[in-house]
């Protein structure tokens, strides 16, 4: 329930920022990503645990990623230890063994 006191604090809050000349959009955003690509491994077939990934690209695009690659791989711990993909999903089985021989998973 909305009480009178929350009310008018809201209301002045909204004709200061109004008097003041700030725009509440610029003061809520972040500033732009770091990079615009991201590479993401593709696999030779699809499956179902695979299918967030293709749905996010549009929203990685939202999130300023101009170029969303996808990098044909046989082994995504082999592809980021090689610095060919920036992310990828894996069991974090397969990345623990990577790691113990040795692999810099970045």
């Amino acid at each position: 329930m909305i009480t009178r006191r929350h009310f008018l604090r809201r209301m002045t809050q909204a004709g200061t920022v109004g008097m003041v000349g700030l725009n509440p959009r610029y003061a809520a955003s972040e500033p732009p990503a770091e990079t615009t690509r991201i590479r993401l491994p593709e696999y030779a077939y699809d499956v179902a645990c695979t299918a967030p990934q293709w749905m996010a690209e549009e929203l990685l695009h939202a999130e300023g990623f101009s170029t969303v690659e996808y990098v044909p791989t046989e082994d995504n711990n082999d592809a980021l230890a090689a610095n060919k993909l920036d992310m990828a999903l894996s069991a974090v089985q397969g990345l623990i063994l990577s790691i113990e021989v040795g692999k810099a998973l970045s």
